[in-house]
């Protein structure tokens, strides 16, 4: 049903990806100093780019400064809650649910290159 294909863009997305997971949790760490009264603006801020980003993707104008910004906004604007999560249910949790993607999607991209690179053989041997 599903043909196998090789895409050599693969590794670069997931990388990218992880690379913005990393900035929103930069984001998240920054959101512990920013007061309160600035979590507003932030949120019409990311609402903004969320919005422009559909006008912008037509002309092909976003470049990955604007997605990284938009993933340090958004994760600066998710810290209020990811503060009452670690409240009501425990660091531990919230930290698990944050880090297990960016490790993930990490360990994907490190495969995916070594796979690339023909290296993976050792990697099965592991």
């Amino acid at each position: 049903m599903y043909a196998y294909s090789d895409n050599s863009t693969m590794p670069s997305v997931m990388r990218t990806f992880a690379f913005s997971l990393l900035i929103a949790f930069i984001g998240t760490m920054a959101g512990v100093f920013v007061p309160p009264a600035l979590f507003l603006p932030l949120v019409i801020i990311e609402l903004a780019m969320l919005i422009g980003v559909f006008f912008l993707r037509k002309k092909k104008a976003i470049s990955y400064a604007f997605l990284y910004a938009f993933t340090f906004i958004s994760g600066m604007t998710m810290y209020p809650v990811i503060a009452h999560y670690i409240a009501v249910s425990g660091a531990n949790v919230v930290i698990n649910a944050l880090g297990g993607p960016l490790l993930l999607c990490s360990l994907v991209s490190l495969f995916m290159r070594l796979k690339r690179s023909g290296t993976s053989a050792s990697l099965a041997a592991c």
